[in-house]
């Protein structure tokens, strides 16, 4: 590696590209399609909608089957290449949703910036909100990324009704996680008047999955009953029929079921994510399942089976990106210290600060998560001492 990184250092641009070109010919034709884009997208000098497209659709491919990373560069790079201006906006909002997935929360915010100086047309701007807001709930909890939500979908509504629903929705589960029962409720209610308005089936799903999880909040179990059942019937079909997507509203009901303690419905669903998981070799998938079992099993009392559950999934080590992992140990720590098991707890630390990652390493700490590039041969050399 240091000497191809040598070599790559003192070539020109025209030795490069010249380069990229001979082994985009070689690779694709030795039967690597995928190889033979990313040789012809790095050779590329100029805006090339046909190539940006090609690109942004590996990069989703590359989100289905895990590769995060991947999905990330193949994103920007499409950004880069788009003729369009608004194409680029859209292409780098979904980079900021794999950055999200990578937990790579500087990049996210750069992303952010640029993609709000580039285009604020209701579309892109309801694409990117929806990264962001995750990011804004992550990084300032759960209220924060309401508002965030909430202020967005209000600011498109007239011009992008569905994109404004699906805001409120994802603005109303917030609420919820924040055990606000009030604005959940209202949110859901004007992200389901939106939807219908949209007449979008996609924004449909959300608004009736945060509007089931906002009413099962405040008790009114048979109205949520009467929502959650078409939309957990359409999303389970959805699934099966390969729209991975899907999953998302499928571990919304499953988990809502879990807090109207219809233990054995929410336990068929998340069954369900897992045998498809394992179907697609989706690996990702695998994991959610298994931990949103593990919650179930938490939330009804059965600690030893949660137990068994998270351990399957952090045994497994070929799964899963930063922001994943960090959750099924998070579920992990808990069960841990419910059995008494506190030492196999594994404890994270996040700084920016390379004595403050020393001691917490003595201390026992055995995640290292490092937020941008600052002190980064430091704190590499820390984690291999360690």
């Amino acid at each position: 590696p240091l000497v191809r990184a040598r070599v790559i250092a003192r070539a020109s641009h025209a030795e490069l590209r010249a380069t990229h070109l001979q082994l985009a010919t070689l690779v694709e034709a030795a039967g690597d399609h995928e190889a033979a884009l990313w040789h012809r997208a790095e050779a590329a000098t100029a805006p090339d909608e046909e190539l940006a497209a090609q690109l942004f659709e590996l990069g989703d491919n590359c989100r289905q089957r895990g590769a995060t990373r991947e999905w990330l560069l193949a994103a920007q790079r499409a950004a880069r290449l788009s003729p369009d201006i608004e194409d680029a906006a859209l292409r780098l909002a979904d980079a900021a949703h794999a950055a999200w997935f990578l937990s790579d929360h500087d990049q996210v915010e750069r992303l952010y910036q640029e993609i709000r100086r580039m285009s604020s047309t209701a579309r892109v701007r309801g694409r990117v909100a929806l990264a962001y807001g995750q990011e804004v709930t992550w990084r300032d909890g759960p209220l924060a990324g309401y508002h965030f939500l909430t202020d967005e979908a209000e600011a498109i509504a007239s011009e992008s009704p569905a994109q404004a629903a699906i805001g409120a929705g994802l603005a109303a589960l917030a609420a919820t996680l924040a055990l606000r029962a009030d604005l959940a409720l209202a949110t859901a209610l004007r992200a389901t008047e939106l939807a219908a308005i949209s007449n979008d089936f996609s924004a449909q799903m959300v608004a009736q999955s945060a509007l089931g999880s906002a009413q099962l909040l405040v008790g009114e179990t048979a109205a949520a009953d009467a929502l959650l059942g078409p939309a957990e019937q359409v999303a389970v079909a959805a699934t099966e029929a390969g729209m991975t997507e899907a999953e998302g509203i499928v571990s919304e009901v499953c988990l809502a079921h879990g807090y109207a303690e219809r233990w054995d419905r929410a336990i068929e669903l998340a069954g369900g994510m897992l045998r498809r998981g394992r179907k697609a070799g989706a690996l990702e998938l695998v994991a959610q399942a298994n931990t949103t079992l593990a919650e179930l099993a938490i939330r009804s009392g059965r600690w030893s089976e949660a137990y068994g559950l998270i351990r399957t999934t952090i045994d497994d080590p070929d799964w899963g990106v930063p922001g994943e992992r960090a959750w099924v140990h998070g579920v992990h720590a808990r069960v841990c210290a419910a059995l008494g098991r506190e030492d196999e707890a594994v404890v994270s630390v996040e700084t920016y600060e390379p004595a403050v990652v020393r001691a917490a390493l003595e201390a026992g700490a055995r995640i290292l998560n490092m937020t941008g590039r600052e002190h980064e041969e430091e704190m590499l050399e820390l984690a291999a001492e360690y």
